[in-house]
């Protein structure tokens, strides 16, 4: 309908490419392309490519007769650690020819990566990195002194405890993963991350244990992450509805969590978690009915303690429901014995009938 109001066939879209080039963000158009060798050229690129960004800063060293250009973005490095890290390991040189190689045993960061193309050097950028361009070289080096803008960890506000740690998520992935690798302690717990979004480039890191997690999940989250094709996602609701089986049912298919216990608690379970970098929360997926009736305190209360009388309550309050209200409660609470003859009856794909390789972890069935 957009097209027709503004006088356009649809099928005369195909043969008019330039027009909708001119839609997409040009740095996307060629992303493998090299930037120049020269610093010169690379200085031109630079101010051409982000040009109208005063937060922007360039500045041009020598290195014993070697003509180098730093570039980073205002607020999102540490300007002390550029000084100390960057400029001064390369005072201190020999005064002969400069090349990449030496460059990266001398500089004092954490982090130092080549990078050949374009889009490379700009996602570094973006990512609070510095980039040291040396006049001849076809690569560039990142250096890794970015102090981004962000809040420490602090108590968990919507899921509070009186048992249990305190700790919640914040808007850091860093610190988010740091919070579940002190509490899972295994090189079994693995992490792949992927970026999406044309323009936020934001990153999306699945989390799961291997050996505990089926295969196939982890897969079947994978492709629906990598076929997400949109402007921007800096919110994990949004990439709930993107890779959700029902976006639009009354019954939640993913869960979502600012606790870390809570993420591990699943993730030893045979689930995964996919954390969005800004987000101060976390996915479990994929989540049964079942996992909205158990609170936060539940996993620190003993079954044989005077609590078990409001542990259980919230299932009797349930059974009442079903009775009361029917919504086919035989499906959810009748055992289902043979997984794959229900699933065959069921619209979600195979690869979910099964969550966990560890009999009897989880429930046999589930999507997200």
């Amino acid at each position: 309908m957009l097209f027709k109001k503004r006088g356009t066939k649809t099928k005369d879209l195909g043969n008019h490419l330039d027009r909708i080039a001119g839609l997409v963000d040009i740095s996307c158009g060629r992303p493998d392309d090299p930037f120049p060798i020269r610093v010169e050229d690379v200085r031109g690129w630079i101010e051409e490519e982000w040009k109208n960004c005063d937060d922007l800063l360039l500045r041009e060293i020598d290195v014993h007769g070697t003509r180098g250009l730093l570039v980073w973005l205002r607020g999102m490095v540490d300007q002390n650690r550029i000084e100390e890290g960057v400029l001064e390991p390369l005072s201190t040189l020999p005064k002969r020819r400069v090349d990449m190689s030496q460059l990266e045993s001398v500089l004092h960061t954490l982090f130092v990566r080549p990078v050949k193309t374009r889009q490379e050097l700009n996602v570094a950028l973006s990512d609070g990195h510095v980039v040291l361009c040396i006049d001849g070289s076809k690569e560039a080096l990142t250096l890794d002194v970015s102090q981004p803008p962000g809040r420490a960890i602090e108590k968990a506000e919507n899921e509070p405890t009186v048992q249990g740690p305190q700790e919640a998520f914040v808007e850091n992935l860093s610190l988010n993963i740091a919070l579940l690798r002190k509490r899972i302690r295994s090189p079994r717990f693995k992490v792949k991350s992927i970026r999406i979004g044309v323009y936020s480039k934001t990153n999306v890191s699945i989390l799961y244990i291997e050996g505990i997690v089926k295969p196939a999940l982890v897969e079947e989250a994978d492709q629906r992450i990598r076929k997400i094709s949109i402007d921007a996602v800096n919110d994990i609701n949004k990439l709930r509805e993107l890779i959700s089986d029902a976006p639009y049912s009354l019954f939640p298919t993913t869960e979502e969590t600012e606790r870390p216990d809570r993420v591990v608690a699943a993730l030893l379970q045979g689930h995964i978690a996919i954390m969005l970098d800004g987000a101060p929360s976390c996915l479990r997926v994929p989540a049964q009915f079942i996992n909205f009736l158990v609170s936060a305190e539940d996993y620190y209360i003993n079954y044989t303690s005077n609590d078990v009388h409001s542990r259980f309550a919230p299932h009797r309050i349930l059974d009442f429901h079903f009775i009361a209200v029917p919504v086919r409660g035989d499906i959810v609470l009748q055992p289902r014995p043979d997984a794959d003859a229900v699933a065959d009856q069921c619209s979600f794909p195979a690869s979910w009938h099964s969550l966990s390789d560890r009999s009897g972890s989880v429930l046999n069935d589930g999507r997200f």
